[in-house]
């Protein structure tokens, strides 16, 4: 692993985060036990592009039972759902923060893994997909970056933590979710390799992702600034990569309507710029 760099946000978006209703309350509450929590993931990435539409997620070191008591015990609703993995949802005057303990993933398989706690941040941060996702604030502004992630979003460049090929097979959503944040960025620049290897893990999909999960990730990149970066081909971007052209394909095959409809005809729009 690279080694770590730690840097200062601008005091403004700082001051953004703590704006946001319910985020001083689960600071505080769990500040009074002395346990340690920090801003994590998408919402520093968004900060650093100086976008300030953001859901805002957190790390936490301590177990989840440990986090759903503290929340319960100051009056803060708790929900579950995420709970098996770590995660701790509080709900503050409608607003949801993620809260999840400090993880590694192990024995991992297309998309299924089992996880054991750890008070290591950078073992959670290992666990990551991506560079720029695998930052954390903590409540004074500091920001850790273990892999250089802000480079990358300098660069504009979408980067797999370790290996591709074994960050796909652990996980083959991520090769939805690396598509996705292509669109991100306006002049994305591709890691020489990664188009191979992309290419060739795209058939798992089907065997380890649903129809509605791909759909629900594709209307995630059409809600991107530049997601026509999400759909085109990098060699040519006047038609559709060989992420889309398969997708389609499979939708067809299983008359999946709701895709084709609902969201591929969008996707086909912004790929002839129409």
């Amino acid at each position: 692993m690279k080694q770590k760099i730690t840097f200062n946000i601008d005091k403004n978006y700082l001051s953004y985060f703590f704006s946001v209703i319910g985020v001083s309350k689960i600071i505080e509450v769990f500040d009074k036990e002395k346990i340690e929590i920090q801003f994590v993931g998408g919402c520093i990435r968004d900060a650093l592009m100086e976008k300030k539409i953001f859901d805002i997620d957190f790390s936490i070191n301590c177990d989840p039972n440990t986090t759903a008591k503290v929340l319960s015990n100051n009056n803060i609703a708790v929900l579950e759902y995420g709970k098996k993995y770590g995660t701790i949802t509080a709900v503050i005057k409608k607003n949801r923060f993620e809260i999840t303990s400090l993880r590694e993933d192990q024995n991992q398989r297309g998309r299924y893994t089992d996880i054991i706690y750890t008070s290591d941040w950078s073992k959670d941060a290992r666990r990551r997909d991506f560079t720029f996702n695998a930052m954390y604030m903590s409540p004074f502004g500091k920001i850790t970056d273990y892999f250089f992630g802000k480079n990358d979003i300098q660069l504009q460049t979408v980067r797999f933590i370790g290996d591709i090929e074994e960050r796909l097979h652990e996980d083959y959503l991520r090769i939805l979710r690396y598509f996705r944040f292509l669109g991100i960025f306006q002049n994305v620049n591709i890691i020489n390799n990664y188009e191979k290897i992309l290419q060739k893990n795209i058939f798992q999909l089907k065997n380890h992702v649903t129809h509605e999960r791909i759909r629900e990730e594709i209307l995630k990149m059409l809600k991107n600034t530049f997601n026509k970066n999400s759909f085109v081909s990098f060699v040519n971007p006047s038609e559709a990569n060989d992420l889309i052209k398969t997708i389609k394909q499979w939708w067809i095959d299983d008359k999946y309507q709701l895709g084709l409809n609902r969201c591929m005809n969008k996707v086909e729009k912004i790929i002839l710029d129409i």
